[in-house]
């Protein structure tokens, strides 16, 4: 993945979007990135490029995990979204996920409607070099309610989690936890925290293993033992 084939890639999007659903001028599209390398500039590159074809753009001001975007496309009710990441692949890698109106990935027809669109678009459009965002502030929305995106994004994640409530708060808790390249650790912190009712969580044990890599994080030196 390089800076052309992202801007063709958005340019097909864009197009597709257009043609699809059109109201997405106004719904916009989700942009947001982890920590892979590159992954601010290709995700700045993919919002520029969609704002010179017209389209609203709502982006993360800070790296967010995976699900948070498509969880923004739902809360938002933006036409779609896009997140910079290659998931698990090597930490060298670096990918674009394209997330459609319902916030799931895209699958067949859409992915083929895109692919078939990106295939039109042979020429990067001089202006999607410019990574100046401000060239189009209408169309422009910093996302700085993202701590109310998470709070929704929690509160939706204990929905769905059956939690002892009978466990003693007080003992400390062990968890083995594979964030890959640490995005996602702010989260979990948060979740956890919520889940057991604490302010904070710095007396639980947290045993995080990448895939190059393995160390253990936030360990009180009474509760370190594994």
């Amino acid at each position: 993945m390089n800076r052309m084939t992202v801007i063709l890639a958005s340019q097909g999007l864009a197009a597709y979007l257009l043609q699809t659903i059109p109201d997405c001028v106004t719904r916009g599209v989700v942009v947001g990135h982890d920590a892979r390398q590159h992954g601010e500039f290709f995700a700045r590159l993919t919002a520029t490029t969609i704002m010179n074809r017209g389209i609203k753009v709502w982006w993360f001001d800070t790296m967010v995990h995976t699900p948070l975007v498509p969880f923004a496309v739902q809360e938002l009710g933006a036409a779609a979204g896009v997140m910079v990441t290659a998931s698990h692949n090597p930490r060298a890698d670096q990918g674009y996920k394209v997330y459609w109106e319902n916030a799931c990935q895209i699958v067949s027809p859409i992915d083929k409607g895109i692919a078939q669109a990106m295939s039109l678009e042979v020429t990067p459009e001089r202006n999607n070099w410019n990574l100046s965002l401000g060239l189009t502030p209408r169309l422009f929305n910093w996302i700085q309610w993202e701590e109310e995106i998470v709070k929704r994004y929690f509160a939706r994640v204990c929905e769905y989690i059956d939690y002892p409530t009978e466990i003693d708060y007080k003992l400390p808790g062990h968890f083995v936890y594979t964030p890959l390249h640490g995005v996602g650790y702010k989260y979990l912190d948060q979740l956890i925290c919520k889940l057991t009712q604490r302010e904070d969580c710095k007396s639980f044990s947290f045993l995080c293993a990448t895939c190059v890599s393995v160390w253990v994080v936030n360990v009180s030196s009474r509760h370190g033992r594994y």
